[in-house]
């Protein structure tokens, strides 16, 4: 697991292999932190990877562009 600090989120990106070993697939959660409560919302993707490092490489790139509002269909805006 990889965490990233983006325009004052926090993104988690976890790397899991899938089970029958052919690669790797990655889940991402968004955490906003507002004064005394944090709330988070997870996302995940199908894309396989090679491998665990870029799976997470691509998961925080991800987070990055659903932060900015460019992923269709994910958002953050209810956090």
């Amino acid at each position: 697991m990889t965490i990233k600090i983006y325009k004052g989120y926090e993104i988690e990106a976890a790397a899991v292999k899938l089970d029958d070993n052919t690669g790797w697939s990655v889940s991402v959660c968004i955490y906003a932190h507002r004064r005394s409560h944090s709330s988070g919302k997870v996302f995940s993707v199908s894309e396989k990877h090679i491998n665990e490092g870029e799976a997470i490489k691509h998961g925080l790139i991800l987070g990055q562009r659903i932060i900015d509002g460019v992923v269709e269909d994910c958002s953050i805006y209810d956090l």
